[in-house]
């Protein structure tokens, strides 16, 4: 064979091969010592006392290759009433950017233990990249309160060179993030990222032009 088609279907399948690649836990801090909790809450206004509504965000760095989120696990330690949703940012200058995506779960995790919230499958994350998950409910309605687990130890398990945040972040009544303390309790999940179909279809095309050229020349 000609070393050209030899490196086209060498190519070919390097990127498209379909191998099944199990869930994996990218990074985990679960394991270490809880020595504290940060409230996501709305507690509405009382005589003279303004409501008040916190969120909280909490970062993670990609390891070095691309993979599809498969889920986010959070310890909660304790909570009351509904709402309470995950969802997914982009990085920006360190704190939550844009809306990634938001994942499913429970909204009224209120016995202690660790919760999943999954993704829907379609979120690809860069490699070496930062991202926030933040934990909110909504505003406006009645008393609603969830605590969050966190650790003063900034240690975390990591086969694939996943990282995470020494710091969290809060926000109140819906103003600036500010940064709250030690890093919350949870773990991501994800699988190794299949290419787009356009991707391999292009690849195809390549190796056809490739073959194409070899026979001509033999020709």
């Amino acid at each position: 064979m000609h070393p050209a088609q030899a490196g086209a279907i060498a190519l070919f399948f390097l990127a498209c091969g379909r191998h099944t690649h199990a869930q994996t836990v990218m990074v985990s801090n679960l394991t270490e010592v809880n020595d504290g909790d940060a409230p996501v809450s709305y507690v509405p206004a009382v005589f003279i006392f303004p409501s008040q509504h916190f969120s909280e965000a909490q970062s993670f760095i990609t390891g070095s290759s691309e993979t599809v989120l498969d889920d986010i696990t959070l310890s909660i330690f304790t909570g009351s009433g509904t709402g309470f949703s995950l969802a997914l940012y982009s990085d920006s200058a360190g704190q939550p950017g844009a809306l990634l995506e938001t994942l499913s779960g429970s909204p009224a995790p209120t016995a202690t233990g660790n919760y999943s919230y999954t993704s829907s499958g379609a979120l690809t994350l860069s490699a070496s990249t930062a991202y926030w998950w933040v934990a909110s409910v909504p505003s406006g309605g009645a008393a609603i309160d969830f605590r969050l687990n966190s650790t003063s130890s900034t240690a975390e398990t990591s086969s694939a060179g996943w990282t995470i945040g020494d710091t969290s972040l809060q926000q109140q009544n819906g103003g600036a993030w500010i940064q709250s303390g030690q890093p919350f309790q949870f773990s991501a999940s994800a699988t190794a990222a299949i290419p787009e179909p356009g991707a391999c279809a292009a690849l195809v095309g390549a190796a056809a032009l490739v073959f194409a050229a070899y026979h001509r020349r033999r020709a």
